[in-house]
């Protein structure tokens, strides 16, 4: 979680939208060093951090099973 606030430096987690962590995960996911349950924990974290902590309004409905 903190690789993924580090690399969103300029805007505040509130601001985050869904494409913001689309294409962080998207750019996880094509790491072939990255295993399966590692993406999987990554994924999980983000949707914590939205969906408990910030709660935007697109996070209870963005797909964080893709």
């Amino acid at each position: 979680m903190l690789k993924y606030i580090d690399a969103h430096k300029d805007v505040r987690l509130a601001n985050h939208l869904p494409e913001n962590v689309g294409r962080y995960l998207n750019a996880k996911g094509r790491l072939t060093v990255m295993k399966e349950w590692q993406f999987r924990q990554i994924a999980d974290a983000l949707r914590l951090l939205f969906c408990e902590l910030i709660q935007p309004q697109w996070a209870s409905e963005y797909d964080w099973i893709k």
